[in-house]
């Protein structure tokens, strides 16, 4: 994403392309913040998972 964030910067200095290539940093800043909370989510029901397993092992319902 850095590449294409940098690009559309250098386009935003031009009074033409400012506002274009503005929102297509915004786009751009929320995809990588979305991927960010999807990763964190299978993050943590990974975890919760892992626990859960762990939890019937030790209890002897595997």
């Amino acid at each position: 994403y850095n590449p294409a964030i940098e690009a559309f910067r250098i386009a935003a200095r031009t009074d033409k392309s400012r506002r274009i290539a503005n929102q297509w940093i915004n786009v751009i800043n929320s995809d990588v913040e979305r991927n960010k909370q999807i990763r964190l989510a299978e993050e943590a029901a990974r975890k919760k998972r892992q626990e859960i397993e762990a939890r019937r092992k030790e209890s002897g319902r595997v």
